[in-house]
C-alpha cells in the first residue's frame, strides 16, 4: 500500500557496487525533510537511475515500505510542487514517522493506524502472493520431475498436434499442482487433489500419432479435468522501484 511523502530533500546518498558481467552500478536513495525541519526516518530508495532532484529541492511522490529503515519510490509518481513552503532552519531532534505523516498527525492514534492498515496489507495481500509464487515455484519443479521420468501422461507424437497435446497437459498440471499445493499451506493439511481435478487417466496410446482434424482431436489436458483460472503471477523480486519519465 503506497502512502504520500512530500517535504524538502535533505540528503542524497549514492552506493555502488561491482556486476556480475562486470563494470558497477550505482544505486540512490535520499531522506526527507518537512518543512518544520523534522526528517522523515526512511531512507527512500530511488533504484539505479540518478534522480532528476538534488538537496534542497521541494518533492511531491508515492512510496511503498520495504523494510523497517527504507521505503521504495513508486515510478513516475513524483512532482515538483509549485509554490513550496518556505524551509525551516531549526533541526528537530527526533524523525518524524511515516505513519504520522499519512495521518497528518504525529500523535500515537496515527502511528497506531497506519500499522495496523500495514499489518491487513500483509496478511491479505503480500503473503498470500508469496505463497502463491512458492506454490507455483514448487509445481513447476514438480512436473519437471515427472517429466524426467515418464511419470505424467502426455502424448510424445511429433507433430504439431501432439505438441499442442503436450502444452496442454502440463500447462493444465502446473496449475492444479499450484492450487494443491498453495491450499496445503494455507489449511496446514495435504490434499490428495484439489476439488474438480478429476481423475487422472493415461491417453491410450500416448505414443501414437495424435488425428489432425478437429472432429477427432481430443484435448490432453481433459485427462486433468477443468482448469483452475489463471492467477496473474506477483511482481517480480524486490527490485527498487525508479521514477524515470516523470518527477
Amino acid at each position: 500500500m503506497s502512502y504520500p511523502v512530500e517535504g524538502f530533500v535533505s540528503r542524497v546518498f549514492e552506493k555502488s557496487f561491482p556486476r556480475k558481467n562486470g563494470g558497477t552500478s550505482t544505486a540512490y536513495s535520499f531522506k526527507v525533510e518537512l518543512p518544520n525541519g523534522q526528517e522523515l526516518n526512511p531512507f527512500f530508495r530511488f533504484g539505479y537511475n540518478a534522480p532528476p532532484f538534488k538537496q534542497g529541492d521541494y518533492i511531491r511522490f508515492q512510496a511503498n515500505d520495504k523494510d523497517a529503515n527504507s521505503a521504495v519510490v513508486v515510478e513516475g509518481s513524483g512532482e515538483f510542487p509549485k509554490n513550496p513552503p518556505a524551509r525551516s532552519t531549526a533541526q528537530q531532534s527526533e524523525p518524524r514517522s511515516v505513519g504520522a505523516l499519512i495521518s497528518g498527525r504525529s500523535n500515537a492514534s496515527a502511528k497506531d493506524t497506519y500499522w495496523a492498515e500495514k499489518d491487513r496489507h500483509d496478511k491479505e495481500v503480500t503473503q498470500p502472493r508469496i505463497q502463491y509464487q512458492n506454490a507455483r515455484t514448487a509445481a513447476i519443479q514438480t512436473i519437471g520431475v515427472l517429466l524426467a521420468n515418464d511419470a505424467l501422461p502426455a502424448a510424445k507424437a511429433a507433430t504439431k498436434a501432439g505438441q499442442a497435446a503436450r502444452y496442454e497437459v502440463i500447462i493444465a498440471a502446473v496449475n492444479k499442482l499450484t492450487v494443491q499445493f498453495y491450499m496445503d499451506t494455507e489449511t496446514f493439511r495435504l490434499f490428495d487433489t484439489v476439488a474438480d481435478a478429476g481423475v487422472i487417466t493415461p491417453l491410450a496410446d500416448k505414443d501414437a500419432e495424435l488425428p489432425e482434424t478437429e472432429a477427432d482431436s481430443t484435448t490432453a489436458a481433459a485427462a486433468l479435468g477443468e482448469q483452475e483460472p489463471d492467477v496473474e503471477d506477483p511482481e517480480e523480486g524486490a527490485a527498487a522501484a525508479q521514477l524515470k519519465a516523470a518527477f
